[in-house]
């Protein structure tokens, strides 16, 4: 356990929620530069977490967070632990609260990844990263204060320069759309099993959706062909 979960220190307890507003590649577009704050050690990687995420300037530096086979069970059973007790300070829940905000889809992974933030030595999809991250706080009711400055200044942080402030709409908007075909996808393809599973279990069922998908486009057609003429 990371010893300084059990600190009596200056950050109240408060309700717990979302500080950050900006997933990664907004932090990214509004010209933030992300850097992984690499370990001393393997061990110190691979055994505890780092809690010491700091924003000067323009950049954002988060400690390394290796994703083995255990950190979901070990950080969900410690957020427990957290909720739990009422003189601790919730480091544990706050630091699944950033990370809630810092990801909203796939691709923040894969910026987090490409950046070494992330490491993902268990092999995990991006899928399941995603699930693992939205919903890791999920239930908590309490956090601290520890990063509540740090998420305010980069909320309303704006770059300078005028090349990154025109870089930002295609960025934003190129994430947005690769967001909204996401959440398409997903949907559509559980529409499908739902389909093949409850619906067309077998051949002459099929072929039934099939004759009555047609005759509903036909109608359709003659529908539209008759208000025309009618025009």
């Amino acid at each position: 356990m990371h010893l300084s979960t059990v600190e009596h220190g200056p950050h109240k307890r408060k309700e717990a929620k979302k500080e950050l507003k900006r997933c990664a590649t907004r932090l990214r577009a509004a010209g933030i530069a992300i850097h992984a704050k690499k370990p001393n050690s393997q061990l110190q990687l691979v055994d505890s977490f780092n809690f010491d995420i700091n924003f000067n300037d323009n950049k954002l530096e988060i400690p390394t967070l290796l994703i083995n086979e255990t950190t979901e069970v070990k950080w969900r059973n410690l957020i427990a632990w957290e909720q739990s007790k009422i003189s601790i300070r919730c480091k544990f829940t706050t630091y699944a609260l950033f990370f809630g905000g810092l990801i909203c889809c796939k691709h923040d992974i894969e910026l987090l990844e490409e950046k070494e933030v992330i490491v993902n030595e268990a092999g995990k999809s991006k899928g399941d990263l995603l699930k693992l991250f939205l919903s890791i706080a999920e239930g908590a009711e309490h956090m601290d204060s520890s990063y509540g400055e740090t998420c305010d200044r980069l909320n309303k942080y704006r770059a300078g320069k005028v090349a990154t402030r025109f870089q930002w709409l295609p960025i934003v908007t190129w994430h947005k759309c690769r967001h909204a075909f996401q959440i398409i996808a997903y949907y559509a393809v559980n529409w499908y099993i739902i389909l093949i599973r409850d619906h067309l279990t077998t051949v002459w069922k099929c072929l039934g959706v099939f004759v009555a998908t047609m005759l509903l486009v036909l109608t359709l057609m003659q529908t539209i062909y008759s208000a025309r003429s009618s025009g």
